[in-house]
């Protein structure tokens, strides 16, 4: 019944994921590594895995079930119709290869219309975009798009095959990094969640090569200072 409710619930907290442990099967919050391992066991031969990312702004951990198939993106679609297919994996490459990790609002629609058929409308591509923002495979914030906590958790594997020279990772907790900040000196990057973990226990410097890290450029959505050539508007 777990297993159920994962494949039902598709992308939840590890808050969610202990309640529903909790009421559907008793086992506690500790004993939630042996639980994800037998459910894992169950997923298997389904080619679906459970699998976790953190939140690169909060550190709040996520969960979702992935597919485990050499094309994940086309596995993940069920719901979806194949021109959105197309406009995901379309943007998550603008994105990713990207230098600084987003594209503006507007270029996102203007390039979802592209993919999808000659007569969508803007005001159709436009939800094209926010749904794959409300189910996490994008992020928007103040006009910048860029690649959604859902999508590094059951894309990762994907994109860093796709995409080998563009993908990065946090020098503090390891996992795949869309946003944060990069070291001036020796290029390594960190979570804003991980540099704020940093700098509460002392001036931040860079794990990788210590030096300090008070004038490291940004990447992703959202940042104070951008470097572009195109306006979000």
């Amino acid at each position: 019944m777990l297993v159920q409710w994962c494949l039902s619930a598709q992308y939840f907290s590890e808050a969610e994921l202990h309640a529903a442990a909790e009421r559907i099967t008793g086992d506690a919050a500790d004993e939630l590594q042996a639980t994800v391992e037998s459910m894992n066991g169950a997923l298997g031969p389904f080619a679906l895995a459970l699998r976790s990312g953190m939140e690169q702004t909060t550190g709040d951990r996520r969960w979702a079930v992935v597919s485990t198939s050499a094309d994940p993106i086309s596995a993940l679609g069920t719901p979806y119709p194949p021109a959105t297919i197309a406009v995901l994996r379309h943007l998550l490459e603008l994105v990713v290869t990207d230098d600084g990790y987003a594209i503006g609002l507007h270029h996102a629609v203007r390039e979802a219309a592209a993919k999808c058929p000659a007569a969508t409308t803007r005001r159709v591509a436009e939800d094209i975009v926010q749904r794959l923002a409300d189910d996490g495979w994008l992020t928007v914030e103040s006009q910048w798009v860029g690649v959604g906590q859902r999508a590094c958790i059951e894309l990762q594997p994907y994109l860093a095959d796709a995409y080998p020279d563009c993908i990065k990772t946090c020098c503090l907790c390891k996992e795949m990094a869309t946003r944060g900040i990069v070291c001036a000196a020796c290029a390594e990057v960190l979570h804003p969640h991980c540099a704020e973990r940093l700098e509460s226990a002392a001036a931040l410097s860079c794990p990788a090569c210590r030096q300090r890290m008070a004038n490291s450029e940004s990447f992703g959505p959202h940042r104070p200072s951008r470097q572009k050539s195109e306006t979000p508007l």
